[in-house]
């Protein structure tokens, strides 16, 4: 629902397509996305140790680690993808020389990562 105030398929939200808003909403949003599969990942070495490994399974501050890892390991990716996948370039010379930003990382149509791009399928490894 937030999106759909946010972001309008005819350009009329509050975020523009392809303008800085939408791309830091696009690496939110993949940012989000890789904490949930990071959690998922963590709760099953949890299930793991808790029912397969039952004695000497005892990790102090397991908490602490597992939520410093869930949310700190992340961080990097939607920032590197950004940065590598996004060029700018300028065109003409002087007064009339205009810059233009290619998005290879996020789509022409919403603000998300692009489909069948390199930063897409990562989400999904």
């Amino acid at each position: 629902l937030i999106q759909d105030f946010l972001v309008k398929a005819d350009n009329t939200g509050a975020i523009k397509l392809q303008s800085i808003p939408c791309a830091i909403y696009t690496m939110i949003q993949h940012y989000l996305w890789l904490v949930v599969f990071m959690w998922t990942i963590i709760e099953g070495f949890l299930m793991y140790l808790s029912l397969v490994q039952v004695f000497g399974s005892h990790i102090s501050k397991y908490m602490l680690k597992f939520n410093l890892a869930a949310w700190l390991i992340p961080i990097p990716f939607p920032l590197i993808g950004y940065f590598v996948f996004t060029k700018s370039y300028t065109v003409g010379e002087g007064a009339t020389a205009v810059s233009l930003i290619d998005h290879k990382y996020m789509a022409e149509t919403m603000c998300f990562i692009k489909p069948e791009t390199i930063a897409f399928y990562t989400l999904f490894l």
